[in-house]
């Protein structure tokens, strides 16, 4: 699960995503909210569906939250993957219109290009969200 978090962190398309999961025991149904603060940084909202209010959570905590309120992980992982698989084609959609524009020849010699320059944002990406992480779990702890 944590690597589908850290997809999302880093690469999901929208600024908000939002599931229905069971727990277990197909007593409740959860609400899952994913979005992005207007820092950037990434929030989690749970909640019983139907109930008013959200318990937040950060992709810290998330994994254990489920736990606690014994959410469906492979329900949960099977929705969240299906969001990236939904992504992935619409990103694969984007480049083969593309293609169809400026030249199948151009967007690939584009990528190749930017494929280094691309693997060092991603790096810097990740390394901003650890630091951020480990920073606000030295405020939480101090």
């Amino acid at each position: 699960m944590k690597n589908f978090i850290d997809h999302l962190s880093c690469f999901n398309l929208n600024e908000s995503q939002y599931w229905k999961v069971p727990d277990l025991y197909q007593n409740h149904i959860y609400e899952i909210a994913w979005f992005r603060t207007k820092t950037g940084d990434p929030l989690w909202k749970i909640r019983v569906e139907g109930k008013k209010k959200w318990q937040e959570h950060t992709n810290n905590n998330i994994v254990e939250a489920l736990d606690r309120y014994e959410i469906d992980l492979v329900e949960m992982r099977k929705c969240v993957a299906d969001t990236v698989l939904k992504q992935t084609i619409y990103v694969s959609q984007i480049t083969e219109s593309a293609k169809g524009l400026l030249g199948a020849q151009v967007v690939d010699q584009a990528v190749a290009d930017n494929e280094i320059f691309l693997s060092e944002l991603i790096g810097k990406i990740k390394n901003a969200v650890t630091k951020r992480r480990n920073q606000h779990l030295k405020l939480v702890h101090n």
